[in-house]
């Protein structure tokens, strides 16, 4: 195990003795990080293992954004599939973002959906976003962008404006920022 890793199972260790119930998780690891200080680890051991930390935190608060996400059988079931091998066919192909929880476990954020199906204009986004991420897309989707009167990608697909939306998705492959 390396010394980043042996660092993190401290901080791991710590941060479950120490959290109290009736804390949100995020709010308490936030300031646990400020604070936490790792026996046997140098600056930059220390640095990193808060940076790793995080980044845990940025990637739960994506997976719980607009109402958190559903396993492969719900968004079958969602979208009036037979099986859930079809979600994993869209996924696949880029019709539907997905993250992978676990290995072996996709998840799909619930924003995506509506009371239709899949929101329009998803897969023709996802189809110009240079990531095979889907915390990658996740970030793009729920980020304010300048390009777009600091409106976030999301919001410009629950207006409709998928065209103009498909537009910024390509320039933002190419230049990585809008």
């Amino acid at each position: 195990m390396s010394t980043t890793e042996l660092a993190l199972l401290e901080v791991k260790k710590a941060f479950q003795a120490n959290k109290p119930a009736d804390v949100p998780t995020e709010e308490f690891l936030l300031k646990f990080l400020e604070s936490v200080e790792l026996d046997n680890s140098s600056e930059d051991e220390q640095a990193m293992a808060q940076m790793l930390a995080r980044g845990v935190v940025a990637r739960k608060r994506l997976e719980n954004a607009e109402g958190g996400s559903l396993s492969s059988d719900q968004v079958a079931d969602l979208l009036g599939l037979s099986n859930r091998q079809a979600v994993i066919y869209r996924r696949e192909t880029r019709k539907l973002l997905a993250y992978r929880a676990t290995p072996g476990t996709w998840r799909y954020p619930c924003w995506q959906f509506n009371e239709r199906g899949v929101l329009s204009g998803v897969a023709d986004v996802l189809a110009k976003l240079d990531t095979d991420s889907g915390y990658g897309a996740m970030v793009y989707f729920l980020s304010a962008s300048y390009s777009l009167g600091s409106k976030r990608p999301l919001d410009l697909l629950r207006d409709g404006k998928v065209e103009e939306l498909v537009f910024d998705a390509s320039r933002y492959q190419i230049h990585g920022a809008t």
